[in-house]
């Protein structure tokens, strides 16, 4: 399988961006970062939208704070970065950007009042001082690399300066990219599908103790179509590779599972299809396979060109395909067997 350069951050940098730039659009916001915000603390914070405009204080007169929450005592204030181009992505957060969100904390604390602020960063100064507000987080949530070393060295030493002089406890926490892409993983997960799969055979194969499971064997073409075809929307969320069109290739699919004289070797000309998934369960007795939070990771095109001539009536009834199917519910193996 081909993909494309650089794999999941630089794919997964273009879903993200697509959902953000829309949010962008419908809200006027200036700029992808102020989504961004938005995306993330209503996709991965539950936070509302109509709530949004409570916490998300970037903007003119944000003084270095993109977000702030105030729950249990602790005040978290937000730093959100999200590149405007793709080969951004590989920056780390300088020391300048970092320090932007110590002055913000620094103007929430002093005694004078800030020149320039808005009103959601006054508001949030204001319920600092009649909460008592001693413990704070710096959240760094950023679809780049994590902090450099002399962004860490300078809060490290304001952060100690802080502590020696007036007793708060701060701590730093960040989101680098690897980070956001298992949120993302975990949100499509959750909102993903399960299906049920009629097999023709079906054997388990190479395991590595619980953490992974895998089964081997083969399936009609028309009962995976069947799975499928009402999830075609969602089942190939995590294939780095979508639908290329009619190519080449996929027009050879499409012939030869219509063909009178082919369609019995589709089989033996196909590598297979390979599905993942949180939980596996074989049924021997009626040859059904149960498959949770199932995704497609090769074989889109495939999928795709057979439910063409499924939808045709033109699929064959003598096509079968390889299927391989891998159990695990480690993020980062999900991750690298899609790559």
């Amino acid at each position: 399988m081909s993909t494309v350069p650089g794999g999941r951050f630089q794919v997964y940098y273009e879903k993200i961006k697509q959902e953000v730039t829309k949010i962008k659009d419908d809200n006027n916001y200036l700029n992808l970062s102020k989504a961004f915000a938005h995306w993330y603390l209503n996709n991965f914070l539950d936070i509302q939208e109509i709530d949004l405009g409570e916490i998300i204080i970037d903007g003119d007169g944000d003084n270095g704070i993109d977000a702030a929450i105030i729950q249990n005592g602790c005040l978290a204030i937000y730093q959100f970065k999200f590149p405007d181009k793709l080969d951004n992505i590989t920056k780390k957060i300088n020391e300048t950007t970092a320090l932007k969100l110590l002055n913000g904390y620094n103007k929430l604390n002093a005694k004078t009042k800030p020149r320039k602020a808005n009103e959601v960063f006054l508001s949030f100064r204001e319920r600092m001082r009649t909460e008592n507000i001693f413990k704070y987080s710096f959240q760094f949530i950023s679809y780049t690399e994590d902090l450099s070393d002399n962004a860490l060295d300078a809060l490290d030493v304001e952060i100690e300066k802080i502590y020696r002089e007036t007793g708060n406890n701060i701590n730093i926490e960040v989101e680098d990219k690897r980070k956001i892409c298992d949120k993302f993983d975990r949100k499509q997960r959750k909102n993903s599908i399960s299906i049920e799969l009629k097999y023709g055979q079906l054997t388990q194969s190479y395991n590595r103790g619980t953490e992974v499971k895998s089964w081997t064997g083969f399936a009609k073409a028309q009962d995976i179509i069947n799975s499928c075809k009402d999830h075609m929307d969602v089942i190939f969320d995590e294939n780095i590779r979508n639908y290329e069109g009619d190519n080449s290739v996929n027009q050879g699919i499409i012939k030869t599972a219509t063909s009178s004289d082919e369609s019995v070797n589709f089989y033996f000309f196909h590598n297979g299809i390979v599905f993942i998934t949180d939980k596996c369960d074989v049924s021997t007795g009626n040859q059904v396979v149960s498959l949770g939070s199932a995704a497609i990771v090769n074989g889109c095109q495939t999928v795709v060109s057979l439910k063409k001539v499924f939808d045709a009536n033109s699929l064959k009834d003598d096509v079968f395909l390889p299927i391989r199917i891998i159990e695990t519910s480690d993020i980062d193996l999900r991750g690298q067997i899609t790559e």
